[in-house]
């Protein structure tokens, strides 16, 4: 019941891409981040397990702008203005990476879980900014 609430407390199109964007980013983590030839390939998850720890973070913070939208929700404007500020902050975070896998020389290696990574991230930093206009809308003069 809280999950679906989450989702479907979504109303405004920040809130939307913020809530779309970290469950298709969780979902980003476990699919092919970087494919070669085919036959070789990397999700987020092989790399968090394989190679680094540091890869924990990418769902970690996904999930965090899950339940801070969760959690704010129902909270007064100036707050959820506040909030929004971690939506960007993660948004940007995971973006700047992203983009410079999908375009640089080698961004034919970059498998699904990339792209969807990055657009993720692309749609919680969108989500963010698009928050902040609207609640900046509905305060009082």
């Amino acid at each position: 019941n809280a999950f679906l609430g989450t989702v479907n407390g979504a109303r405004t199109t920040g809130e939307k891409a913020v809530v779309f964007g970290a469950l298709v980013g969780v979902a980003a983590f476990f699919l092919p981040w970087i494919a070669l030839l085919g036959t070789v390939s990397a999700s987020g998850f092989t790399a968090a397990t394989n190679f680094s720890a540091v890869f924990w973070l990418y769902p970690l913070s996904m999930i965090i702008c899950f339940l801070l939208f969760a959690f704010n929700k129902e909270s007064a404007v100036k707050k959820r203005i506040l909030g929004a500020r971690w939506f960007i902050v993660i948004g940007a975070v995971w973006f700047a990476p992203g983009v410079a896998a999908v375009c640089n020389a080698f961004s034919g290696a970059v498998g699904i879980g990339g792209y969807l990574a990055t657009g993720s991230a692309g749609a919680i930093l969108l989500g963010g900014l698009l928050q902040i206009s609207e609640r900046l809308e509905s305060l009082p003069n």
